[in-house]
């Protein structure tokens, strides 16, 4: 696993056409639009779980590449986050945890780094546990880690 050392911004564009990059399920899954302008809108979560869903399928089985947050599409299967996480504490730490038990206080820091090492998207989105330790408690690997991600603006361009 590398270390970012520098800060380094990025631009991500794409095109779109006759197309619903990110349907709203509150609105029966049409476009997200920006009630003000007409915009189209695609949020960082959608951006996020593209990401997600890329490196479920392209980098399955990879050491350190994990994904928590799984895409029922992708797997076949619906994967509950909290047996993802029971699962690392076995595997990774030698601890078993039972239905709805947190981790003890003392193993939160090393359930907090493992989790870290194995799973992508929580080293690149960070993430925030409540329900696995005594206190509330972050899974923030390192300051350059983090990837901060932004809703965008859709626009549209006069091709004639």
């Amino acid at each position: 696993m590398t270390t970012l050392k520098n800060k380094i911004d990025f631009i991500y564009m794409f095109d779109v056409q006759d197309g619903n990059p990110n349907g709203d399920p509150d609105a029966g899954n049409l476009p997200r639009v920006d009630a003000e302008t007409g915009m189209g809108l695609v949020t960082d979560t959608c951006l996020k779980r593209k990401v997600r869903n890329y490196l479920q399928i392209s980098q399955a089985g990879t050491a350190g590449n994990d994904i928590l947050v799984k895409s029922k599409e992708i797997s076949g299967e619906e994967v509950f986050i909290n047996g993802e996480i029971r699962k690392m504490y076995k595997e990774d730490l030698d601890i078993d945890l039972k239905t709805k038990e947190k981790a003890p206080a003392e193993k939160v820091d090393m359930g907090r780094k493992a989790m870290c090492k194995r799973f992508f998207d929580v080293r690149t989105f960070w993430c925030s546990f409540v329900n696995w330790c005594q206190r509330r408690t972050s899974a923030r690997c390192s300051t350059n880690d983090f990837l901060p991600v932004r809703l965008i603006r859709l626009y549209q361009q006069n091709t004639h």
